[in-house]
This record gives structure tokens, sequence and C-alpha cells, in this order.
């Protein structure tokens, strides 16, 4: 019988944009013959690559094809198998093929391509293309004839099913096994015993444990019917939640979506598996989802999923996909629902994730660091629950470098968390260390707390260290003659003595020492060598101005009156005439007066509220030397107690330096 030749009739506008131009890797390619076998009904796909011959052979055992169905639907460019009632296989299966240009997915991928069919009854069949001949015809506009195969060769010896075979493949072609056996694993959900389809590459089937995360998940949120085996798959330890997968149109999704404990997990040999991909009718319909979503959180980059909507691809409805089958077509109803949907679990499932790593980040650092242990077992209950989430958020940061580096890094977050709450504890804010966003990574954290150092300065550990050492020597020199200059040389320093409320100063600043200067010029000593000193500061928002007398000096309240009214007026007017140097925008400040003397002027009775109405007036303030010390000593050991606090905390951050394990640092296998 003479055959009609077989013949390919295409535009060449086709063949580049809906074949070569459209699969641009190697596992879109195998994906579509892949696809191909299994609506041929096939069981066993076999992928063998062979890299020193530049070739790549591909046997399934499927139903096989006829020399006309060769013409018919395999090089019929277009052929819509689901439109002509063949929506399910001979063995029932929902086919995956729609559009019916998935074929031209391997002229992409080599410049010779061999193809052999049979069926079970039937002959072998086959035909050869050289792909650049194909296009210089097609340019032409002229017919390509593929090459019958009259000699078949020995491999091509099958009971049934068909054998393709790729040559001269495309530089660019990745031809690594592990890749493509990665690759592929992701692309289908049927494959295995289990569905009866199995696919093998070089011999050995592909499997789920391919996808080369599994071991590596640490949470799991799972949608309807998701794979049995996946929990089985994971670690023992994994935190799972489960969504029925219900959408509002009665449709369903199967699947999963997880995290891992570090992004690099995710990106092993060069590879990305930071992706959650959209699945229908057991094969890949859109590689990431998560580009549609456009959601910037930090935590997306732990994530990896594959979800199955099967309704997407359904038989009577419209094809939204893309012609690659390979993503989407955004704007169909079905699919907004789907991503809307999905937006929304994602939403609980950031709230979940950061409560989780939350909560076995504390445990663990608190396994690996006892000083972290017993600084907790300090804290009161109230403020325990707060600590232990603080310090849980150091298992959320990425640090960077080598694993000594990391360490390093994880060290000064723990001593600063420590450090910051005991700071915002002591200033009764500790509600305001949930507020703190250091999620994204710890640069911003090290801006909010700035530094240990810092930290501990702007704390009370050098205030309490510096206090005792004051007051320490005030009890020590109770004699006038040096009582003075021990009270000179600290109080201008450390006007806490004067008042509690007021804080530690450090060097007074360029104004307090012109204003300083000004007051004794202004307001020259009325009794010979009366003052010991005078001096403006300025602390905690109060304005003050401080005038040490003499020990052994007698004053009278009228005398510290009118100086003190001196005093004011002084300031009054300096201010009034230089309104620049006001710390009180468009006004005069309040001012303090103080007046630290040796013993208090005898009042009568009836005239105490006299002078204390005075005094109030003028804001003004007398205190002695020994209500200085009988203050400080009162005080003494409320900061005994606190310096005690703080030489525990110190300890903390000294043992922090010396973990049990290394535990905390990610090991390079992890990596």
């Amino acid at each position: 019988m003479i055959r009609k030749p077989l013949r390919i009739n295409i535009d060449h506008n086709v063949l580049n944009h809906l074949g070569i131009g459209l699969y641009s890797n190697t596992p879109a390619v195998l994906t579509e013959i892949v696809a191909n076998a299994w609506d041929a009904d096939a069981e066993k796909v076999r992928i063998n690559i062979y890299p020193e011959k530049d070739k790549i052979v591909i046997y399934d055992d499927g139903c096989g094809m006829s020399y006309e169905e060769l013409q018919t639907k395999f090089l019929t460019v277009g052929y819509a198998r689901r439109e002509k009632g063949g929506a399910k296989t001979g063995k029932g299966r929902q086919c995956m093929g729609r559009k019916g240009i998935g074929k031209l997915a391997m002229f992409s991928l080599a410049s010779d391509l061999r193809l052999v069919s049979k069926k079970k009854s039937g002959e072998l069949n086959g035909f050869s293309v050289n792909v650049p001949e194909l296009k210089e015809k097609i340019s032409t506009s002229a017919d390509y004839e593929p090459t019958l195969i009259e000699e078949f060769l020995e491999h091509e010896e099958i009971e049934h099913g068909t054998v393709i075979t790729l040559t001269n493949l495309n530089k660019q072609v990745n031809k690594t096994e592990g890749y493509l056996r990665k690759r592929i694993a992701r692309r289908f959900s049927v494959l295995g015993p289990g569905y009866g389809f199995e696919v093998l590459i070089n011999d050995s089937p592909v499997t789920l444990s391919d996808r080369g995360f599994y071991s590596s998940l640490q949470f799991i949120w799972t949608f309807g019917d998701y794979p049995k085996d996946l929990l089985e798959l994971s670690d023992n330890k994994v935190r799972h939640h489960h969504f029925d997968g219900e959408l509002s149109s009665g449709n369903k999704v199967n699947g999963f979506i997880a995290s891992v404990v570090t992004p690099e997990q995710l990106r092993r040999d060069k590879d990305n598996n930071n992706t959650i991909t959209l699945l229908a009718n057991g094969r890949i319909f859109e590689e990431d989802i998560q580009k549609r979503i456009d959601d910037s959180r930090v935590f997306n980059s732990y994530l990896v999923g594959e979800l199955q909507a099967n309704h997407l691809d359904d038989n009577d409805l419209p094809d939204i996909a893309v012609s690659s089958r390979q993503g989407v077509q955004e704007n169909d109803l079905r699919f907004k629902e789907f991503i809307g949907y999905i937006k929304t679990r994602l939403n609980e499932i950031a709230r979940m994730w950061d409560e989780w790593r939350r909560e076995i980040g504390a445990k663990e650092i608190s396994e690996d660091y006892p000083a972290i242990q017993e600084w907790l077992s300090h804290l009161d209950k109230a403020v325990k629950p707060l600590a232990t989430r603080l310090i849980g958020k150091t298992n959320t940061f990425r640090f960077t470098g080598s694993p000594e580096e990391q360490l390093v890094q994880k060290h000064e977050v723990l001593k600063a968390q420590v450090v910051a709450f005991e700071k915002l504890q002591v200033q009764k804010n500790i509600a305001s260390i949930d507020s703190i966003d250091i999620e994204k990574n710890v640069a911003d954290f090290r801006d909010v707390i700035v530094s240990i150092e810092d930290i501990e300065a702007s704390m009370y550990h050098d205030i309490v260290r510096q206090r005792l050492a004051v007051i320490k020597k005030l009890d020590e020199h109770q004699q006038d003659e040096v009582k003075e200059q021990v009270v000179q040389k600290h109080i201008y320093e450390h006007l806490w003595l004067v008042d509690s409320s007021w804080e530690y100063k450090q060097e007074p600043t360029d104004f307090e020492l012109r204003l300083s200067k000004y007051l004794k010029a202004e307001c020259p000593d009325n009794e010979e060598g009366a003052r010991l000193d005078i001096g403006y500061r300025t602390t905690a928002g109060r304005y003050i101005v401080l005038e040490l007398k003499r020990p052994g000096l007698r004053v009278t309240l009228d005398n510290l009156i009118d100086q003190g009214e001196k005093y004011a007026m002084s300031l009054r007017r300096y201010f009034h005439e230089n309104p620049g140097s006001s710390p009180v925008k468009g006004s005069i400040p309040s001012i303090d007066i103080v007046f630290v003397i040796d013993k208090r002027p005898a009042i009568p009775e009836f005239n105490i509220d006299y002078y204390n109405k005075k005094l109030d007036n003028l804001n003004a303030k007398i205190t002695t030397y020994k209500d200085l010390i009988k203050q400080s000593t009162d005080a003494y050991e409320d900061f005994l107690k606190a310096s005690k606090k703080v030489d525990r905390v110190r300890n903390i951050m000294i043992n922090l330096d010396k973990p049990v394990t290394s535990a905390l640092v990610l090991d390079a296998e992890s990596q």
C-alpha cells in the first residue's frame, strides 16, 4: 500500500511563537512530553540522559500511535483532543493536554528529533525532523516532509508506546540529572504507584522526595485533600495547621504551603524552591503564584508550596491557561477568586508563622544559653512572657557571614535585647518592647537599640555605679574643710543629689557655662566669700540655678529670697534680650532656684506660711549639706540593690559569650 507522505503544515510565526520561543527550558519541554504520555495512558515514562552523546531519549508504554494518527493527531498542530470528546483517556484519566501545541516544545530543545510509535496490535512507525531544515522550509511557506524511518534502532523495538530521541541539543539546555529530577518532581502531582504513573530518569523513579525541600520543612499549612505522605516526609516535630480549602463558589483548593527554618534551605545547588506552584489536573499550571500576589513581607522568602485547583482547568469551561500551559490569564474570575482566597490564608499563615517561630526560638535559645534561662527565671511573672517573646525573635533574624561571624552577631543581639528589656523595665515601659519592628533585619534592630554600650550608658548601670561612688565620698568626708570640695566637685554633675527626679549630667554645655558666668557677673556675692559656687544647669526638662553657700556660714531666709529674686530677674532679662536662646520657644522658661546651705535658718512659726509662699513664687528650694548626705544615704540601699541587679545582668552578658552549643549558628549543611 502506498502511503501518503507525512507533512508538517505550519506557519513560520506559529512555529516560532508557540514552539521554539515559548518553551525556553528543558523541564518545560519534558513536561509536555510526560503530559502526552499521561494522556496516552502510559504507566511508565523513562527519560534517559546521555550528556556525552548530547542526547536525551524518552520512552513511554502508552497506547502508541498508528501511521494515520501520527498525521491526524501528532503532526496536526492545534489538535484539541478535549473538544473532540477526548477529555478522558481509555483508563478514565483526566487529560492534561488541551491546546494541541505542546508537541512544538521539542523543536526548541534539539536540532534533530526522532519519534517512533507503536500500538499494541500495530506496527512500528516513525519519522525524524531536522529542525533547521524545518525552519528554512516554513520561512519560504513551503511544506516540510519529515523523513520516514525505514530501519528502527534496537532501543526503538517496543511492544507499544512511543520513543522520542532528541539529539544535538541546544547549548543552553541543562542536562544535569539532579536538576531535571527536581523540576519534573515539582511539575506533576500524579507521580508514583498510587496514581499508576511513574516517571524514571536514568532508570531511577522520580518521587516526592526529589523535590528537595521536605526534610527542611518546619511548619506546614495544608488545604483540602493534601498529600497524606507529606507529613511523613517532613520532620515529625513540624507544626501543622489545616484549612478546609473551600472557596465561596463551592470549588476546592488542595495541597499545602510550608515554611523552612532558613531561606537558604530553599536555594541549594543554585536552584530556587522558594515558589508556590499552582497545579491543575495533575500538572503544573503556574510555576509561582507568589509573583501574582505581590507580597514583599520577609516571611515569603521562607515559603514553598504546591496547590491544586482542578476547577481552573474544567473541561466544560473556557481554557484560561496561557499557550505554554505554564501560566494563567489573571483576569479570569475563577483565578481571581483563587488568588483572593490564598491572599487571605497567607495573612493567617504569617501570623501563625511569627507566633510559632517566637515560641520555638525562645525555647531553643534558653536551651543553648543557660545565662538567658537564668535571666528569664529572675523576671517577674507579669513581664516574663514579653521577655520570652523578645528573645524568641532572635531566631527569626537573618544573619550574614560565616558561621563564626553569625554567632558573634547573635551574641550581640541577645545582649542588646537583655539590656534593652532591663532599661524599659526601669522606665516602666515594657509594653513598648512589642512595638519594636525588628523582623526585616538585624540592622533595623540595631538602629532602634543603638548598641549595647550606648544602652548601658543610657540605662542606669553607669548612673548607679557613679551615684554609689558619690554617696560614699559624701559619707566619708563629713568635715567642713573637705565637705565643700567634695560637694562642689560632684553636685553639678549629679543633680539627683538635690532632687531624685533630676537626671545624671555629664559635662556642662557651652550655653550652661555661659549663663553661669553671666549670673556671677550680674549677681555678685552680697557677702564677701559667702558663696562657694553658682551654676546654671538644665536637666529633665527643668532650668535650674544652683547656689552653694560655704559650709559654716549662717544665712537668713530674707537674704536667700533676695538673692533668688536677683537670679530670677537676671535670667528673665537675659532671655527677653536673647529670645533665640530661650529653651521655651516664644517665651521665658520657668526657673528653679536651689540653695545648698550649712544650716536651715530659724523661722518663727507664725511666719512659716509667709516664707513658704515666697519660696513657691520663686520656684525656690533650700536644702542642707546634711540633707544631701541623709537623702543619699537613705537611697544607698535602693541603689545597692539596683547595683546587684546590674551585676547580675552584666554576668549574663559575660556568660552569653560562652554558649553550651553553637546550635544557634546555621550549620553549613542547613544552608
